[in-house]
């Protein structure tokens, strides 16, 4: 892939995806576990199609009744999840931080505590939280 079309994927990317951690309770697990995640969900799923196609990961569809319309999610975990996010990483702008602190959650999650797993999911959803806030207060000025 040419530097423009990762370019491309990470500023779309940049707008409209997710990065998480989340936690899997399963009862069939010894304890839980803790799994990064990237996501995209779109109206357009062409662009969804050349994620998967580019990045790998899974892609659904679905409708939704409340745009009326089909709704394209294209994701990857874990070791996939590291892998695109360190391909598109040096374009990200406005998620560089989330992708620098998922990268190194991923490459160090053996080696931590429930607890430490945690407290980087906390960082990772509070910095996301005091983005959506900032961008909140903007609306009023």
């Amino acid at each position: 892939m040419n530097p423009c079309e990762v370019a491309y994927y990470a500023g779309y990317f940049d707008g409209e995806g997710s990065i998480q951690i989340g936690v899997n309770n399963h009862k069939a697990l010894t304890s839980p576990q803790h799994t990064l995640r990237c996501s995209i969900t779109s109206n357009n799923g062409d662009i969804c199609k050349s994620y998967k196609a580019s990045f790998g990961g899974h892609l659904t569809s679905y409708f939704s009744q409340q745009t009326n319309k089909i709704l394209w999610a294209w994701g990857t975990n874990a070791n996939l999840a590291m892998a695109f996010l360190e391909t598109i990483s040096p374009f990200l702008r406005q998620k560089k931080q989330e992708a620098t602190i998922a990268i190194n959650f991923q490459l160090n999650r053996r080696g931590l505590s429930f607890t430490e797993r945690d407290a980087v999911r906390y960082q990772l959803h509070n910095l996301k939280n005091n983005r959506r806030k900032l961008r909140d207060y903007a609306k009023l000025l």
